[in-house]
């Protein structure tokens, strides 16, 4: 179950990543386009590229079978939540 949520989130980030790099690019996570784009004024660039980097990490740690809190937490720290 997380790593499929994990795989929702790197969606999503791809979709702001897109807005970010290429305005009007096709999302597949987002349906409203306008707040995507309000996303991606709020988060740098790089901060996007690390959370997509820590996420796709987290899946496949996951997908490794590491423990799931652990991988989840480590994520957490990565991304500045903690």
């Amino acid at each position: 179950e997380a790593v499929a949520l994990l795989e929702l989130v790197s969606l999503g980030v791809r979709d702001l990543l897109a807005c970010k790099r290429a305005p009007g690019a096709r999302l597949c996570f987002f349906a409203d386009e306008t707040r995507a784009e309000q996303m991606t004024e709020q988060i740098s660039m790089s901060a996007l590229l690390r959370l997509a980097d820590a996420v796709a990490e987290a899946i496949i740690a996951l997908e490794r079978n590491a423990n799931q809190r652990i991988t989840l937490l480590t994520l957490a720290q990565t991304v500045g939540l903690f």
